[in-house]
C-alpha cells in the first residue's frame, strides 16, 4: 500500500490502530493476518483502515456534530461511522466494531493519521 498512498493523488487519512490495539487480537487472528499466505488478508485489512480524503479531527468533530454520526467509504469498500461517546470520538466499521481515536492529527506527506485503540474490520 505504500505505492498507493505515496504515489496517487491523495491525500490520505489513515484511521491507524496502536499497537495496544494489535496485541489485543487474538493468537490465531494475527497469524493469520502475517501468515506468508495472508498478504491479501493483510492488504483488505489494511485498506479498511484509510479514507480517501484530509480529514482533520477538528473537521470529524464537525461533521459528527451536524448530523449525529459521519459515515465514510474505506479503500476497501467497507465503511466507518464517526460518532460521539461524551467527548471522546468514536468510529464503528460495517462488523460493529468499535474503536476510540486517541492522538490525532498527525500530519503526513499525503494526509493525516489519527490513532485507535482497535483493530477495525472482519478478518
Amino acid at each position: 500500500l505504500t505505492d498507493v498512498i505515496s504515489k496517487e493523488a491523495g491525500p490520505y487519512t489513515i484511521i491507524s490502530p496502536s499497537n495496544e490495539a494489535f496485541k489485543k487480537l487474538s493468537k490465531p487472528a494475527l497469524d493469520s493476518l502475517t501468515a506468508q499466505n495472508g498478504n491479501e488478508k493483510l492488504s483488505l485489512l489494511l485498506k479498511s483502515h484509510i479514507i480517501e480524503g484530509d480529514f482533520s479531527s477538528a473537521s470529524l468533530l464537525q461533521s459528527v456534530k451536524k448530523t449525529g454520526n459521519y459515515k465514510v467509504k474505506t479503500l476497501s469498500g467497507t465503511s466507518l461511522t464517526f460518532f460521539m461517546e461524551g467527548s471522546d470520538i468514536m468510529l464503528k466499521d460495517d462488523t460493529g466494531a468499535v474503536g476510540k481515536m486517541g492522538k490525532s492529527d498527525i500530519l503526513s506527506a499525503n494526509g493525516q493519521v489519527h490513532i485507535i485503540d482497535a483493530v477495525l474490520g472482519n478478518f
